[in-house]
């Protein structure tokens, strides 16, 4: 990779990265050496004179690679180099082979230029678990199945070339894809280019994967999710979960749509944002550690459940089956946020309906939120055994309690500042009145809190 580093610095088109391999010029499909020599020896460049000019190449026999290698992208401006191979002939990677295979853009002084490789349906790639490493700034297009063989791992690494943009996989044909995808650093990409695309065998690291190409994307793996960063999806774009549980990323921000209504069970993520919409079928949506805003509108059959934290909505929600909030979790309704069509809500902790305003600013380094929130809480003084709340129709009256425990209501007021330089420090200033039939009480509370 230190060659690659190094290329950065030099002329873009025709400064060679690969000391001892094969570059690819032209639209001749052949070099200075053989691919057998090329691959053998770590490195294959790919370069043109001509920028947005196609390069083809074929692959002229059957070779097995005996170590690492890295198939260099020349980009003088945003390039596509193709890879095909003659009938029967294939890419053999693995066995002796140490490290992996990677696919690696080279951009032009000052620029970010993506370099796309498209793997053609006759070019197979045959490996024996070792990773395929999609590099900054790089596009692999995969046109068939048997690109890659079941099992070995696409890593979409975005580790070096600071700043620069993150790696995409790209979709180029309707594919069931039997390869895990691993993230590798901040930032990765996976473009269904407006085609149907799954996974069945897992996504996992620690960065933000974002899913688009006004496409659909459906993850059907047993094995799950194991993704602690953000899942993002994209406008016009569907992410559709059909098996394998999803709550490991740390928010799910749905500004395209998200479906669930064909999973095999109900599925579990832990915050929902964005300004999408989710389709539940007959699915219930269980938020395991809620702290997110959604403006979007959620709809179906099924229900949806807070089990912990508090939830902001704030579209015309839709969806007709319960609504759950578990014991110290909280719903809130805000600005305008509706969820009239559920036909039952099971309150154990507390549903708000509230107006928030939130600021954000940012400063040299420093960065703030300063939030105001007025908003009405009804809680119940709950009995022992289950507390039920029935939407019974009348406007301004939405509910109806099935318990003789009398319920309370809190009218609150708030305003926060949030700052951070190093390292933090917030306050808070609410204003709390409990009422019934007459104001009962009423609390005004502080908090500082600071921290380096």
């Amino acid at each position: 990779m230190f060659g690659a580093l190094l290329a950065l610095q030099a002329p873009a088109a025709l400064a060679s990265a690969c000391t001892t391999g094969v570059i690819v010029d032209q639209w001749t499909g052949t070099g200075a050496g053989s691919l057998y020599n090329a691959f053998n020896n770590n490195c294959v460049e790919l370069s043109t004179t001509v920028a947005n000019r196609p390069i083809e190449i074929s692959l002229d026999q059957s070779y097995t690679l005996n170590g690492s290698a890295t198939v260099y992208l020349d980009t003088v401006g945003p390039m596509t180099y193709w890879l095909g191979a003659s009938s029967g002939n294939a890419l053999t990677f693995g066995g002796p082979a140490v490290g992996a295979l990677s696919f690696d853009a080279l951009p032009a002084p000052g620029t970010q230029s993506y370099g796309e490789v498209i793997l053609r349906p006759s070019f197979q790639l045959a490996n024996s678990g070792n990773p395929v490493i999609v590099d900054p700034a790089t596009i692999l297009t995969l046109t068939s199945d048997s690109n890659l063989s079941a099992g070995s791992t696409i890593q979409l690494s975005d580790t070096y070339y600071g700043g620069s943009d993150p790696p995409i996989l790209r979709f180029g044909t309707t594919l069931n894809l039997a390869n895990p995808i691993q993230l590798v650093g901040p930032d990765g990409e996976i473009d269904t280019n407006i085609q149907t695309g799954a996974v069945t065998q897992g996504i996992s690291g620690s960065g933000d994967l974002t899913v688009t190409g006004s496409g659909k994307f459906i993850f059907q793996a047993p094995a799950g999710m194991a993704l602690t960063g953000s899942m993002i999806i994209d406008p016009n774009t569907t992410f559709s979960i059909a098996d394998g549980a999803v709550d490991s990323p740390a928010q799910w921000l749905v500004n395209g749509t998200l479906e669930v209504d064909n999973d095999s069970s109900n599925p579990q993520i832990r915050s929902l944002s964005g300004a999408g919409s989710v389709l539940l079928g007959n699915r219930t949506l269980q938020l395991e550690n809620a702290g997110g805003s959604f403006t979007g509108v959620i709809q179906g059959a099924g229900g949806f459940m807070v089990a912990a934290g508090t939830e902001f909505l704030s579209g015309p929600n839709s969806y007709i089956g319960a609504t759950t909030i578990n014991s110290g979790a909280t719903l809130s309704l805000a600005a305008g946020g509706t969820i009239a069509n559920s036909t039952l809500i099971d309150v154990s902790g507390s549903l708000l309906a509230a107006l928030r305003e939130v600021h954000a600013w940012e400063w040299g380094g420093a960065s703030g939120e300063f939030s105001a929130t007025l908003g009405l809480r009804h809680w119940l003084r709950r009995p022992p055994g289950a507390v039920l709340l029935r939407y019974n129709g009348i406007p301004d009256v939405p509910f109806t309690t099935s318990t003789e425990a009398p319920p309370r209501n809190l009218l609150e007021a708030g305003i926060g500042l949030h700052a951070q330089l190093r390292g933090h420090l917030s306050a808070e200033l609410s204003l709390r009145g409990d009422y019934g039939r007459s104001v009962r009480a009423g609390k005004i509370e502080a908090r500082l809190e600071w921290g380096f």
